[in-house]
């Protein structure tokens, strides 16, 4: 568990930083709309999802809404009900890892990713659709350590704010994160 709350703590110190200091200056700025996607996942996030919500919305920062997907093996007509407009936000934070979304919800996704939007996955949603090529290009390298495209590290988008880069050893997970401001 004491993995997990690292993991948790980088990806929130990530979202967090510079918009902190943005907001200090101006105080009056609007709060930034993170929405969290979850739903499936093969860690617990039922518990750690309401961690990420409090601790984006007690920022002051951020004010975050949960869109929790149909659970496993749901009828197509549970997944047509689920459709997350990502354009509504200024980032979305995965903590899914489960079963492919539907083409209407990836395809959106793939816009709003392509027209800058911002993302962050949480610890296992880097490994979430090992089949679904433009997802593995937006990340760069999922958790199977696989590499895409011949890179060598993968960046997250969060638009001017800052580039989250993580570089691979073969055959483990993450070894170096750092945070590029630009």
């Amino acid at each position: 568990m004491k993995i997990v709350t690292n993991y948790l703590k980088l990806a929130l110190a990530c979202l967090a930083f510079i918009p902190t200091i943005a907001t200090a200056e101006n105080p009056e700025a609007p709060k930034l709309k993170v929405l969290i996607i979850d739903g499936q996942n093969n860690h617990n996030w039922k518990s750690t999802t309401p961690v990420l919500k409090d601790a984006l919305d007690s920022s002051g920062v951020f004010v975050a809404t949960v869109s929790t997907s149909p659970p496993k093996k749901s009828k197509p007509e549970e997944w047509a009900k689920w459709q997350p407009k990502f354009s509504d936000y200024d980032a979305v934070l995965s903590n899914y890892n489960g079963e492919m979304w539907p083409d209407a919800v990836r395809k959106s996704f793939v816009d709003y990713v392509h027209k800058g939007g911002a993302f962050v996955c949480v610890h296992a949603a880097n490994n979430s659709f090992g089949k679904w090529k433009e997802y593995n290009q937006i990340i760069g390298v999922g958790g199977s350590g696989l590499l895409h495209s011949g890179q060598t590290s993968y960046s997250v988008n969060l638009g001017l704010y800052a580039v989250y880069r993580c570089f691979m050893m073969k055959g483990c997970h993450v070894i170096q994160t750092k945070l590029t401001i630009l």
